[in-house]
C-alpha cells in the first residue's frame, strides 16, 4: 500500500520552507528510568494466591502493601481463572479492598472472571453490582460489546427479584446508549421482554431518547405509544426527547408543538426543555423565536443554563448579531455566572466567521484575563479564521505557538492551514504541513485529502490529484463529492473531457451519486469544446435522472449556445427555462447579450437588454462591460462612453475589465496620451491595472515605437506583483523583431516565436534587468514553454543554459515543457534523461509526459523500451485508473497498440497496480475485441 509519505516525496517540490513547528514535548512522567539498585519485579499471583488461601486475616498480611505497587488488572484476571475453588466471598472483598488502592483501576477483564464466579456462586446482590460496575467502566462502543457478552452470557441466573433484574437491564440500556448502539438496545430489549420483565417509564426514555438523538422520531413513538400501553404517563424527560428529536429531523414545529402538550398536560418544562427548543429554532434560523422563548424562561420558574447562552451567543454571532451577543454574554455575567470556553468559543467562531479575526483575538485576550483558558478549538478558530484572511504567517505562528505550549494540534487546525495555503496556490507549503502533522502524530483525515485534491485542481496538477485520490482510497478513506467535481473539472479544463466523464463513472461505482455542479461542469466543458449536440443530449437526459437543472446548468448551455452563434437555439433552451419555472438571471441575460453582439445584431442585444431591466434583473458590470465592449468594436467610441456614465450613474462600479476595454481602444487608435488618462482614472478610482491592462498599454506604447515608456509600465506591473504572461512577451517580442528588422516586416504575436531568433529574447532578459526587474524561474518558464511549444528546443536550451548561470534551477514546468518537445521531435532518448533528472529532483512528471513517450516509443517499434518505462512509473505514486486512460487507452488504444497495451495490463496486474472494475468497463465497451483479454486480467 502506497503511503501518503511516499507520494509527498514525488508529488511536490521539495523546495518550500518548512513550517518552524517543534513536536510536542513529551511528559517526563511517562517514562520510567530504572536503576541497577531496583530489582525486577516479581511475578505477583503465587504471593496473593498464598495470602487469600492461607490467611483468613489477610487484610493485616505485611505483604499486602507491596503487592499493590505490582499487581495489575490482568494478574488479577489470571489468578481467578486458574483459582477457580477460590472463595468468591473472599475474592469479592479482595477485588473491593484493591479498587480503593490509589493505584489501582479495574478494568472490564478483571471484573469478567469475577463476574463468572459471583453468578457461579449464586451471589445475585454482589453479581449485579459488578455487572454495574463493569458497564459504567466502558469507554468504547468495543468495551461495551465485551462487557454485553459477560453480562447477557451469565443473565439468565434466575435472580429472585424482578426489580434487580429490570436495573440490570436499564444499566446494559444506558451504557449502549452512551455510544448510539440502537440496533444492539433493540435486541437487549427484545430479551428482556422474552424473560418477562416489564419494563419501566425509564426503560421505555432509554429507547425514545436513543432514537430521538438520530432523529428518528417514528421510531421512538413506538415505544411512546407501548409506555402508554404499559400503563405509565410520559415525564419531562421522555417529552424533553421528543422535542430533541422533531428538533433532530428539522420538524421545529412539531418540536414547538410537543413543548405546547407539556404545560397542557401539567408536565414540568425544565431549562433542559427551554434549551433543546431554542437550540432547535437558531438552527432553523429562527432566531427571533428563540430570542422570544428565551425571554419567557424566567418567568415560568426556569433558569436558562450556560449551555442555553451558549446556544444564543452562537447563533446570533452566525448572523453577525455581535452586539447582541455580547450583550447576552454580559448579561450572564450579571447572574453571577462565570463564562466557560465553550461560551467564549461561541463568540470567537462568530467574530472569525464573520471576518473579525482581529476582535476575535482581543475576545481570546479577554478571556485568558479573566482566567479561562483557551482550548485547542478557540485556537483551531483562530488559525482558521487567519487563513481565510490570507494572513498565513500569523495563523502558522500561532501554530508553532500552540504546539510548543504543549496543546495537542488537532486535524481540523491543521486543515484550516493545508486550506488557506492550498487557496492561495502555495502547493508546496500545504504538503509541508503534512509533514509537520506526521511529526506530530496527526493523521489527514477526508477533510485533508479533499482540500489538496481540490488545491492541486486549481493549480492544473490533474495527475497529482489522481495520485492523492488513490492514496486517500488505500487510507480507507472516501473521497466527497466536492473532491470528485474539482477533478471533473479540472480534467474538463485541461481539455481532457473523455476522462472527466470515466471520473463520473468512477463516482458512481464509489457509490457517489453526482449532483447539479457535476453536470454544469461536464455541460459546461462540452460547449466550451464546441461539442454542442454532446451537450444538449446530456442536458435531455436529465429528465430521465432524479437531477432537476438549475439556473447554472441552463445558463451554462446558453452561453455555449450563444459561443457557437447557435442563437435561436439558446433562445428556445431560454424557453425552456422559464417554463421549468428556473428564473434567468444576470448570467442568462449576459451570455444572449454578448451573442448577439457578436452576431452584430445590435438592435436585438440592446432589446435583451430592456428585457432584463423589465424582469427586475439589474445589470451587472458584466452586463456594461459587454455593451460597451460591442460598442468600441462597432468603432462607436462616443456610444461606448455614454454607456461608462450610465453606468456610474446607475451606482455600478466599474472594474478593470471596464478601463482595460477603453485603454486598448485608446491605443488601438494610436492614442496613448488619452489610455494614460484612462489608467489615471481607472488609479483615482481605486481600482488596480491587472495584467490585461498592462499588456494593452505595452502594445499601445510599442505600436508607437516607445519602447522605452512600455518597459517602465513593465516595472510598474512588476512592483504591483504582476507576472508577465505568455502575451506580455509576445508582444515585447513582437516589436523587439520590428525594430531590429530595417524591412519592416509585421508579425503579429500569435506568429512571433515561429521566426524571433534567440538573440532578441535574450535582448528581452537584458532589457528587463536595465529597467529594473528582477528575472526568476517564472520569466524563463514561460519563454521555454512556447518555445517548447513550436518545436524549437534547442533556442530552449539556450535560455535554458543563461538560466542555470543566473544560479537558477530547473523547476516542474520547464522539465515538462522539454520533455513533451523531445517526444513531439522524437528524441525519445533525450526525452527519457530529462524524464529521469526531473525525478530525481524531486518531481513526479506530468502523466502525459509518459503517454507522448510510451506512445511514440511504441510508434517506433520500440516496445521493450516503453514497457521497461512503464514499469518504473507504476512505483511513481500515480492513480491505476488514470494510467489507463492517458496511457493505455490514449496512448496506446487509439493508435491501435494492441499488443503494447495487452502487455502493459499485463503488467499492472503482475504488480498488483490494477485499475478499477469501472476502468474494466470501460474497456470492454469500448474496445469489445479486447474481452477475453480483459476476462482473463480481472480473473487474474
Amino acid at each position: 500500500m502506497r503511503r501518503c509519505s511516499d507520494f509527498l516525496t514525488t508529488s511536490s517540490n521539495l523546495t518550500a520552507p518548512h513550517l518552524l513547528l517543534s513536536r510536542r514535548p513529551s511528559s517526563s512522567s511517562s517514562s520510567q528510568t530504572l536503576t541497577l539498585d531496583d530489582p525486577p519485579n516479581p511475578n505477583p499471583i503465587p504471593l496473593l494466591h498464598s495470602i487469600l488461601l492461607s490467611d483468613p486475616n489477610w487484610t493485616q498480611n505485611p505483604n499486602l502493601p507491596h503487592l499493590t505497587l505490582t499487581l495489575t488488572p490482568t494478574n488479577l484476571a489470571s489468578l481467578l481463572q486458574s483459582q477457580p475453588v477460590l472463595n468468591p466471598k473472599t475474592a469479592l472483598s479482595f477485588y473491593e479492598w484493591i479498587g480503593k488502592a490509589p493505584n489501582f483501576r479495574h478494568s472490564l477483564h478483571s471484573y469478567a472472571p469475577l463476574l463468572s464466579l459471583l453468578v457461579r456462586s449464586n451471589l445475585h446482590g454482589p453479581a449485579d453490582r459488578i455487572r454495574i460496575a463493569m458497564l459504567k467502566s466502558c469507554t468504547s462502543a468495543e468495551d461495551v460489546r465485551f462487557a454485553l457478552d459477560h453480562v447477557l452470557g451469565h443473565h439468565r441466573d434466575r435472580h429472585p427479584d424482578a426489580k434487580h433484574v429490570l436495573r440490570r437491564y436499564n444499566t446494559i440500556l444506558v451504557a449502549l446508549a452512551k455510544f448510539s448502539m440502537v440496533g444492539d438496545m433493540v435486541r437487549v430489549y427484545r430479551r428482556m421482554r422474552e424473560d418477562g420483565i416489564l419494563p419501566s417509564v425509564f426503560t421505555y426514555n432509554a429507547m425514545i431518547n436513543a432514537y430521538c438523538k438520530l432523529g428518528k422520531v417514528s421510531r421512538a413513538n413506538v415505544h411512546l405509544g407501548s409506555l402508554f400501553v404499559g400503563g405509565h404517563e410520559p415525564d419531562t424527560f421522555t417529552y424533553n426527547s421528543l422535542v430533541l428529536g422533531y428538533c433532530r429531523g428539522m420538524e421545529v414545529d412539531e418540536a414547538s408543538r410537543v413543548f405546547g402538550v407539556m404545560k397542557e398536560k401539567g408536565c414540568r418544562r425544565d431549562e433542559f426543555s427551554y434549551t433543546i427548543l431554542i437550540d432547535g429554532l437558531c438552527k432553523n434560523g429562527q432566531v427571533g423565536e428563540a430570542l422570544k422563548l428565551f425571554s419567557e424562561m424566567e418567568g415560568c420558574g426556569c433558569r436558562a443554563n450556560a449551555h442555553t447562552y451558549c446556544v444564543l451567543v452562537d447563533a446570533l454571532c452566525k448572523e453577525n448579531r455581535f452586539e447582541e451577543a455580547e450583550g447576552m454574554m454580559d448579561e450572564y455575567d450579571s447572574k453571577g455566572l462565570v463564562r466557560n470556553v465553550v461560551m467564549y468559543n461561541s463568540l470567537v467562531g462568530g467574530y472569525c466567521k464573520g471576518g473579525k479575526v482581529d476582535t476575535a483575538l482581543k475576545v481570546v485576550g479577554s478571556m485568558v484575563e479573566k482566567g479561562c483558558k483557551p482550548d485547542s478549538w478557540t485556537y483551531t478558530m483562530l488559525i482558521d479564521g487567519l487563513c481565510k484572511e490570507g494572513r498565513l504567517n500569523e495563523a502558522e505562528g500561532l501554530l508553532s505557538e500552540i504546539s510548543k505550549k504543549g496543546f495537542v494540534v488537532r486535524v481540523a487546525t491543521y486543515n484550516a492551514l493545508i486550506d488557506g495555503y492550498c487557496k492561495k496556490g502555495n502547493m508546496d507549503a500545504a504538503f509541508k504541513i503534512l509533514e509537520v502533522m506526521a511529526e506530530n502524530g496527526c493523521e489527514l483525515d477526508a477533510q485533508s485529502y479533499n482540500e489538496l485534491i481540490h488545491g492541486l485542481c486549481r493549480e492544473r496538477k490533474m495527475y497529482k490529484g489522481m495520485a492523492l485520490l488513490s492514496t486517500m482510497l488505500e487510507s480507507g478513506l472516501s473521497p466527497n463529492i466536492v473532491a470528485y467535481n474539482s477533478l471533473i473539472q479540472g480534467h474538463s479544463e485541461e481539455g481532457d473531457i473523455d476522462s472527466a466523464f470515466r471520473l463520473l463513472k468512477l463516482m458512481n461505482g464509489s457509490g457517489l451519486a453526482p449532483d447539479q455542479h457535476t453536470y454544469s461542469l461536464l455541460i459546461d466543458a462540452l460547449c466550451k469544446a464546441g461539442r454542442i449536440e454532446e451537450a444538449s443530449a446530456l442536458f435531455d437526459d436529465l429528465d430521465q435522472s432524479s437531477i432537476k437543472a438549475n439556473e447554472v446548468i441552463y445558463n451554462a448551455l446558453i452561453h455555449g449556445q450563444c459561443k457557437k452563434g447557435e442563437i435561436d437555439a439558446a433562445l428556445s433552451t431560454l424557453e425552456k427555462m422559464v417554463s421549468a419555472g428556473c428564473l434567468p438571471d444576470s448570467y442568462t441575460y449576459n451570455a444572449l447579450i454578448g451573442g448577439f453582439f457578436s452576431e452584430k445584431k445590435l438592435t436585438e442585444a440592446m432589446s435583451i437588454v430592456n428585457d432584463m431591466v423589465e424582469r427586475g434583473v439589474e445589470p451587472t458590470v458584466v452586463t456594461y462591460n459587454i455593451l460597451i465592449n460591442g460598442m468600441v468594436k462597432k468603432g462607436d467610441l462616443g456610444d461606448a462612453k455614454r454607456i461608462f456614465e450610465q453606468m456610474v450613474s446607475s451606482g455600478c462600479k466599474p472594474d478593470a475589465c471596464t478601463y482595460t476595454i477603453f485603454i486598448h481602444a485608446y491605443c488601438s487608435e494610436g492614442n496613448v496620451e488619452e489610455a494614460e488618462n484612462v489608467i489615471e482614472g481607472m488609479i483615482k478610482a481605486g481600482i488596480s491595472l491587472d495584467v490585461v491592462a498592462y499588456n494593452s498599454f505595452i502594445d499601445g506604447c510599442g505600436n508607437m515605437g516607445l519602447l522605452d515608456k512600455a518597459f517602465s509600465a513593465l516595472k510598474r506591473m512588476a512592483d504591483a506583483a504582476y507576472e508577465p504572461n505568455y502575451q506580455t512577451y509576445s508582444i515585447f517580442l513582437k516589436h523587439l523583431f520590428k525594430r531590429n528588422h530595417a524591412e519592416k516586416i509585421a508579425v503579429s504575436a500569435a506568429e512571433i516565436w515561429k521566426v524571433v531568433h534567440v538573440d532578441t529574447i535574450l535582448e528581452l532578459l537584458d532589457q528587463m534587468i536595465a529597467y529594473g526587474l528582477t528575472l526568476c524561474i517564472s520569466n524563463y518558464q514561460v519563454l521555454v514553454a512556447e518555445l517548447c511549444r513550436r518545436g524549437r528546443l534547442e533556442e530552449a536550451r539556450i535560455l535554458v543554459s543563461r538560466m542555470k548561470e543566473s544560479g537558477l534551477s530547473l523547476n516542474e514546468a520547464i522539465y515538462t515543457s522539454l520533455i513533451n518537445c523531445c517526444c513531439s521531435l522524437q528524441l525519445y532518448r533525450e526525452a527519457s534523461t530529462y524524464l529521469y533528472s526531473m525525478i530525481g529532483h524531486g518531481y513526479l512528471p506530468h502523466i502525459r509526459s509518459y503517454q507522448l513517450l510510451l506512445s511514440g516509443l511504441c510508434d517506433h517499434g520500440n516496445v521493450e523500451k516503453a514497457k521497461l518505462v512503464f514499469s518504473y512509473l507504476l512505483g511513481r505514486g500515480y492513480n491505476f485508473d488514470e494510467i489507463v486512460w492517458t496511457i493505455l487507452i490514449d496512448g496506446l488504444l487509439k493508435k491501435d497498440h494492441f499488443h503494447a497495451f495487452s502487455e502493459m495490463l499485463s503488467i499492472m496486474e503482475e504488480r498488483q497496480c490494477s485499475p478499477s472494475p469501472e476502468t474494466y468497463a470501460l474497456l470492454r465497451k469500448e474496445y469489445p475485441s479486447l474481452e477475453n483479454g480483459l476476462q482473463k486480467e480481472m480473473k487474474g
